[in-house]
């Protein structure tokens, strides 16, 4: 794929003489930025351009062309993509529009293109985008003139939208900061992000990939993507839906929303999400610098209350700041005017006027060893001290380059003064709020990588996989399409995995539910089986503390009219008698198939209330132990029995296992399409925990 982004000689068909030729933009962006290699036109008129003949035939053509832009009517793509591929041309930008993002009676006409593409083995970017940015090979394909670009650098960026793409270009371009690569990817029908990626991680030309998508279609070869990429990234994703949930069986289907699962999976592959623009480009700027590799930071601020704001964001952000060093301490101290400096953290330099002392003070900061990055907030008058304010950039510049440790810097003062300095081409943040927040983001991901890169998927012991499979044969023997498993056989699959399971019968009858409760040692639970109510609490069918088989028999007589009032016409399956179990707290072990992202688990709490309370998380299949840890971290109300030092609470290393015995299931057996184990008892003390209710639905593997 280098020949979309560095190609020898270019092919831009649409072109014409007329002034108001938007084929003649990219001719013009081409030359202004240095394009090296041949360039070739066509059109309907002959004419010439920057003293270039347009062709009207491809006859007239060399052979051996590496890439050509398309900018011509979308009816007309398809023969002129056939016709590229005769002349030998293997990569494409088509930058045409009107295909299905303008009705979906276009999908032919995408068809059509498609195998056109296909026939001559054909790669294309787009349609219905601005095609790519190389800043390095001065391939500059965009139909709109750029009179100023970013500078060339380390920084790269996919837009699915052209028009989010170019302002995302403008920003970096005000802020001064560097461009590898940019892709305006439009509707992907060949190449998507994932391509992009995959290229990008080969070259080692980029630091930072930002990407902007509506929609990810092939999510579990994004998740891999992503999780490849040398690079930090930072992901927006627009589009949020969670179309179809309402109608889903299963918990876990209702609750794995498309959006949460890309969450997931961005957490997952070491990358963060972010909501808007301003904060993606502040994050690029971050992670241009070194990482922070740490919680602690030293917060130094020429105004007391700027220093008060960023130390409320650090401590919101999980930064601790430490005692500012004794060295920087005295300097700070030494050239206050009223001597009136606090030595803490965060340094309030209001009474410091000295921009020698501020360098000298950053310069020990940044070496010290308490430290894992140094926050710099500068307010100042422009006309008096811009001059001393550009040296400061700079110091800081080299020592971060020097010391390997990042130093941030927000710059308070007028708007041409800021803009003089983003040409010296240091990051420089526009408020302490979002000067933190971008320290958090590079700590973030940073920690995330490096555990990452540590970590690795264990197979958990003593799991009987051969029952799993003779429970899933035994189904689709049953029923070739098929279905949710009966009763017992789900909870021999939960079993199979090493998960204790409440002891239970299944009765039919009314005798056999009182027979049950008696083996069973009352108090029992009982709890309705039919297809007709998948639901059962929301039938009327779950009935707890059954004290006796004389009250088991009636219970079982209550279920089955309350189904009856429930679904008139469905037939009870049977009842399940199982014995009552006492925990203290209810936790929901799930998973699915998704069409997307394959195989995802999930955690939270649990229990009659699990889609109410909706505090799930997921990640995609398999889990490491520290991907379980992050999962745990994220059920708001797991914080309530969190771990102590002076007990197990609720037992979360059970839990812990669990989750990664369901991620194994998942993993082994395609044909597990849904599965809820909702609740889990947890039982305190260390003692693990008991599931008391269980769902899978199998279906032929794919």
């Amino acid at each position: 794929m280098d020949k979309l982004f560095n190609p020898g000689s270019i092919l831009v068909v649409g072109v014409s003489p007329g002034p108001g030729n938007m084929g003649r933009n990219i001719v013009s962006n081409l030359i202004t930025y240095g394009f090296r290699g041949r360039i070739f036109m066509m059109g309907t008129k002959e004419g010439n351009v920057a003293g270039q003949p347009i062709h009207t035939s491809f006859d007239t053509l060399p052979d051996e062309i590496d890439m050509a832009v398309l900018l011509t009517p979308a009816p007309l793509t398809p023969d002129l993509v056939d016709a590229c591929g005769r002349k030998g041309i293997r990569f494409m930008v088509i930058e045409s529009g009107g295909f299905s993002e303008l009705a979906s009676d276009r999908k032919a006409l995408e068809e059509r293109l498609l195998d056109a593409a296909s026939r001559h083995g054909i790669r294309f970017v787009g349609p219905n985008g601005l095609g790519v940015i190389s800043r390095k090979s001065g391939t500059i394909t965009p139909f709109m003139r750029f009179p100023y670009m970013p500078p060339e650098g380390r920084i790269s960026l996919l837009a699915q939208s052209g028009g989010v793409g170019v302002v995302y270009l403008h920003a970096l371009a005000a802020e001064n900061q560097g461009l590898d690569k940019f892709v305006s990817m439009g509707n992907k029908l060949s190449l998507d992000e994932s391509d992009f990626m995959d290229h990008i991680a080969t070259q080692g030309t980029s630091d930072v990939v930002c990407l902007y998508l509506e929609d990810v279609r092939n999510g579990r070869r994004f998740y891999d993507s992503l999780r490849s990429l040398p690079a930090a990234a930072v992901v927006q994703k627009a589009n949020v839906s969670r179309a179809g949930a309402a109608a889903a069986a299963s918990h876990t289907a209702s609750l794995a929303g498309d959006d949460r699962l890309v969450d997931a999976a961005i957490k997952q592959a070491g990358a963060i999400r972010v909501q808007d623009m301003g904060t993606m480009v502040s994050y690029a700027m971050a992670l241009s610098l070194p990482p922070v590799r740490g919680n602690r930071v030293f917060i130094m601020s020429r105004s007391g209350g700027h220093a008060v704001i960023a130390s409320d964001y650090a401590e919101r952000c999980g930064f601790c700041l430490p005692q500012i060093p004794q060295d920087v301490a005295e300097i700070a101290s030494s050239a206050g005017r009223a001597h009136v400096i606090k030595a803490s953290n965060p340094l309030d330099l209001g009474d410091v006027f000295d921009f020698e002392r501020y360098v000298a003070m950053l310069d020990k900061a940044v070496r010290s060893d308490a430290c894992d990055a140094v926050a710099f907030i500068h307010v100042f008058a422009g006309a008096t001290e811009g001059r001393d304010s550009e040296r400061l950039v700079t110091a800081a510049r080299a020592l971060t380059e020097q010391v390997k440790k990042p130093i941030f810097l927000c710059m308070l003062t007028e708007h041409d003064q800021l803009t003089r300095m983003k040409q010296l081409g240091f990051p420089l943040f526009s408020g302490p709020e979002i000067l933190v927040q971008s320290m958090a983001a590079s700590r973030d991901i940073f920690a995330r990588r490096m555990r990452r890169s540590a970590d690795s998927v264990a197979t958990p012991q003593g799991m009987r996989l051969h029952e799993v499979r003779d429970c899933i044969d035994r189904l689709l023997a049953a029923s070739p399409a098929g279905g949710w498993m009966p009763a017992d056989d789900a909870f021999a699959v939960v079993s199979a995995l090493g998960i204790p399971v409440a002891d239970c019968r299944i009765a039919r009858l009314a005798a056999e539910a009182a027979a049950a409760a008696e083996a069973l040692a009352a108090p029992v639970a009982m709890k309705l089986l039919s297809a007709a109510a998948l639901h059962k609490t929301e039938a009327g069918g779950v009935l707890l503390n059954v004290d006796s088989p004389a009250a088991a028999a009636a219970a079982f007589d209550e279920i089955a009219r309350r189904l009856a009032a429930h679904a008139p016409g469905a037939s009870l399956d049977g009842v399940l008698v199982q014995r009552m179990v006492s925990g203290i707290r209810e936790v929901f072990l799930g998973g699915r198939r998704d069409a997307s992202f394959g195989p995802v688990v999930a955690v939270g709490f649990g229990g009659t209330y699990v889609e109410t309370l909706n505090d799930i998380s997921f990640r995609l299949v398999p889990v490491s132990g520290c991907d379980v840890d992050d999962m745990m971290a994220e059920v708001s109300l797991f914080k309530a029995f969190w771990p102590r030092k002076d007990r197990l609470g609720g037992d979360f290393p059970f839990l812990k296992e669990a989750v990664q015995r369901v991620s194994c299931l998942l993993a082994q057996f395609p044909e597990i399409v849904e599965l809820d184990v909702n609740p889990v008892k947890l039982l305190d003390q260390g003692r693990g925990g008991v599931a008391v209710d269980a769902r899978i639905r199998v279906a032929p593997a794919a």
